[in-house]
């Protein structure tokens, strides 16, 4: 598989790339949506797939349906379907209003049936991020990410954890050669919202570490990355 391009900000960053866009999901009641743990271990390795080798998604989508409720197993056949046809260059598939009603179903019930050490409820607005704590526990995460735009950009948060050895500041990071960054930051996470009140949850297993949140999506226009109008944040896993 080839991975895609779903949206600018990552393309500005890296080829690996990550689900995005939750909406309102389907009319199905939250307590007829439920994921099991081996569920739930399938949906954490799918994110870390998009930064990784994508070999494994179609067993990762499998052990999800698996893992889900009868009545949630349909959005994830639309979920998986959709993501599949992504990396096989697809660039329209996660696009579609089925896709975002799926991925909607799934956070949520991700957010409702997961177990973690902490779930983040963080906002992107414009130009900063809201809800990100100085410390987190080590352990799964789960991450609601939701934009609240006041200008209809599309944001995103993606994680990135800083290897050993690294002290540049971000501004220093972000000049770098792309070869040259990826040599001292690795993603690991993101979540991406291109509506006002849309929201995205990734869940993703943190090691202790210094971690950067950026949104590196263009300002409309193709004016600087929102990253450069201060939508950043740095904080430690313990």
């Amino acid at each position: 598989m080839n991975s895609p391009t779903i949206h600018r900000g990552m393309a500005a960053l890296a080829a690996g790339t990550m689900l995005f866009t939750a909406a309102c999901g389907s009319d199905t009641t939250g307590d007829d949506l439920t994921l099991s743990a081996e569920g739930c271990d399938a949906y954490a390795s799918i994110g870390a797939a998009m930064f990784g080798d994508p070999a494994g998604l179609p067993d990762s989508i499998a052990a999800l349906s698996a893992g889900a409720s009868d009545d949630l197993r349909p959005s994830v056949t639309v979920y998986g379907d959709a993501l599949l046809a992504s990396f096989d260059g697809n660039e329209d598939a996660m696009s579609s209003s089925e896709f975002r009603d799926a991925d909607a179903d799934i956070g949520a019930t991700v957010l409702a049936s997961c177990e973690t050490v902490t779930d983040l409820y963080v906002d992107g607005i414009d130009y900063a991020f809201e809800g990100i704590p100085t410390e987190i526990d080590a352990g799964r995460v789960a991450i609601e990410f939701t934009n609240n735009t006041e200008h209809t950009e599309p944001h995103e948060m993606l994680v990135m954890k800083r290897l050993d050895g690294t002290d540049e500041t971000v501004t220093e990071l972000l000049d770098l050669p792309q070869e040259e960054l990826f040599g001292k930051v690795a993603p690991v996470a993101v979540a991406f919202a291109d509506n006002a009140g849309g929201t995205n949850v990734a869940l993703v297993d943190l090691e202790p570490g210094a971690y950067i949140a950026i949104c590196m999506i263009p300002t409309s226009g193709d004016g600087p990355p929102h990253a450069v109008q201060g939508m950043v944040d740095e904080f430690t896993v313990v």
